[in-house]
């Protein structure tokens, strides 16, 4: 099964409480993002409407009382991509509502499992992952799931909340 596009907008958006990524991955390669992430490279203002229908999600969200948020996990010396969250996306998406925490495991990976590929995420009282076979957030495939499962990896069941 795939959810892509409309649907995967509608089974995000119909999350009851809370949703949240954990975020490993160095850099994602998500395609809505390549000209501004190369706008970035080059030293353009950002665009006043940089990420403005998101913000507009998040803001509804928040408004009808639930919460959304991620943990981004980072190495010194930041890759591009982190570098590019930090100055064009991260700020405005904490102004709209979203809680954004980063946890920098340069000197510490504080005992967890980093892979630098998981990224899990709750969503209708439910922990998913997004396997490392998944690059861009937001497409998920069940067979990618099944692959994570069938090669023993427990963070590829999804549980209860």
């Amino acid at each position: 099964m795939l959810l892509d596009g409309d649907e995967w907008r509608r089974t995000f958006d119909a999350y009851a409480r809370d949703a949240w990524r954990f975020e490993a991955q160095p850099t994602y390669t998500m395609p809505n993002e390549a000209e501004s992430l190369a706008r970035f490279l080059r030293g353009d203002p950002k665009p006043a409407d940089h990420n403005a229908r998101w913000h507009e999600r998040v803001r509804g969200f928040v408004a009808s009382g639930r919460t959304i948020g991620r943990v981004r996990i980072v190495r010194q010396p930041l890759t591009d991509y982190q570098r590019y969250q930090f100055a064009w996306g991260i700020p405005g998406n904490i102004k709209a509502g979203e809680d954004i925490r980063i946890l920098d495991v340069t000197d510490d990976d504080r005992g967890l499992p980093l892979s630098g590929t998981d990224c899990l995420g709750f969503l209708a009282g439910r922990l998913s992952q997004y396997p490392q076979c998944c690059t861009q957030l937001g497409t998920v495939h069940s067979a990618c799931l099944a692959h994570q499962s069938a090669n023993g990896s427990a963070s590829a069941r999804a549980v209860s909340r």
